[in-house]
């Protein structure tokens, strides 16, 4: 705002239905390479979910600060 225009060009809100909403959209699950990849890529999501959360949490409130000065 102002002499500032800030954007995103992320996902700060990803979760795993999104993920594999795209993941529908973009693959065809009956290639069996493809099935074996959404998994661990769904898998991977899981293992760091937590740190995904935290920083989304941490951009939100990043943003705020700047825009209330």
């Amino acid at each position: 705002m102002g002499k500032n225009i800030y954007g995103l060009q992320f996902y700060v809100e990803i979760d795993k239905l999104m993920i594999e909403s795209w993941m529908k959209v973009c693959w065809r699950f009956e290639d069996i390479s493809k099935d074996k990849k959404a998994q661990e890529i769904l898998e991977d999501y899981d293992k760091i979910k937590f740190l995904l959360d935290f920083q989304a949490c941490m951009i939100c409130k990043n943003f705020i600060e700047i825009i209330r000065k």
